[in-house]
């Protein structure tokens, strides 16, 4: 059975790569808590702070952080 260790978020992948700001952050997680069934990365690409490219990157850096927290 797999665990999950804790990982970067997905917003903090963002700021950390340059590609959004902390205020680009908040503004969309205070949309989401509003709107909870909607997704930060697609959040931050309604609001044209993003590409579907460079949230993919991100998501691939996660998983890539999950995958090394979580080897044998």
């Amino acid at each position: 059975m797999l665990t999950k260790t804790a990982t970067r978020r997905l917003g903090e992948i963002l700021v950390d790569l340059g590609y959004v700001q902390d205020m680009d952050i908040a503004k969309a997680l205070e949309f989401q808590a509003h709107n909870p069934a909607k997704k930060i990365g697609r959040i931050l690409v309604e609001m044209d702070c993003l590409t579907d490219q460079q949230v993919f990157q991100a998501i691939e850096l996660q998983w890539d952080d999950w995958l090394k927290g979580n080897a044998a």
